[in-house]
């Protein structure tokens, strides 16, 4: 995917990698891989634009996803990411958790929407 900087899936997860990631989504990303979630991309909404290098493929609200190696765990692990964000998020705060499963190739990836560093607790 052009555009978008990847987190770092079944890569090391070690500096280089966190500093890959936008600056508004860093510390997320990395605590919901410490949670155990695998995420494969992510952005702020805004630091492609600020820095020239957004593409169509471009979101322009703070996302991150997670795939998941076993589809059949999708509400489980979809529960599982809201309990983290709840605790993770300053309250008050909004945001919206997305399960899509492709029965084609059987692949399954929840998306967090709306959530940024900024809103999470210190």
């Amino acid at each position: 995917m052009t555009g978008r900087r990847q987190a770092p899936g079944a890569e090391p997860w070690n500096t280089d990698t966190q500093l890959a990631l936008d600056a508004g989504v860093r510390r997320l990303v990395t605590a919901l891989n410490a949670h155990g979630f695998q995420t494969s991309d992510s952005g702020d909404g805004r630091s492609k634009w600020l820095d020239g290098s957004a593409d169509e493929t471009c979101l322009d609200i703070p996302h991150v996803a997670i795939g998941l190696k076993a589809a059949h765990q999708i509400i489980v692990e979809s529960q599982r990411l809201l309990a983290v964000l709840d605790a993770l998020a300053l309250p008050g705060t909004e945001f919206q958790v997305q399960a899509t499963y492709d029965p084609r190739d059987h692949s399954a990836v929840i998306m967090v929407y709306g959530l940024a560093d900024g809103a999470l607790r210190p």
